[in-house]
């Protein structure tokens, strides 16, 4: 499955020529609507044929990019199921929620990210500020590659 997200990721990438989560629901007909919600980041659902991502407006711009990567990877992964996001864990039990983070690092993070800070010796924390992302999802992204 880790290497069908990450094909599915860079098919998504590549057709629509962006990574921002935002272009792309918009791309593949997702209807996006921003809630004040307390607790809850964000959810996915599919109702009679129409796609829906919900986001926190109380989230930052990084988080609300988060979120809506993380609900696009459950609409190409989990339609058929209605999930929430509570948090930002990206390592979680849920086999849907890891699937979903994975493929949020798919989208925003570049396959040679890595490689444009490695001269300079760069923590993963100093990527992830340079760049707006959380260390985590950095992390995750490149677990695979034996980085970490």
């Amino acid at each position: 499955m880790k290497d069908y997200i990450k094909y599915k990721s860079g098919e998504l990438i590549n057709k629509y020529k962006t990574r921002n989560p935002f272009e792309l629901a918009e791309a593949l007909n997702i209807n996006i609507r921003f809630y004040d919600f307390h607790e809850l980041k964000g959810f996915y659902t599919c109702y009679k044929r129409n796609r829906y991502i919900g986001i926190n407006r109380n989230l930052c711009e990084v988080e609300q990019v988060l979120c809506c990567a993380h609900e696009i990877g459950h609409d190409q992964l989990h339609r058929e199921l209605t999930l929430y996001m509570k948090d930002f864990n990206f390592f979680s039990n849920s086999k849907a929620e890891y699937q979903a983070n994975l493929m949020a690092a798919h989208i925003l993070i570049p396959d040679d990210l890595l490689d444009k800070y490695a001269k300079y010796n760069y923590t993963i924390e100093q990527i992830a500020a340079e760049e707006n992302l959380y260390p985590d999802l950095i992390r995750l992204k490149y677990l695979d590659y034996g980085f970490f």
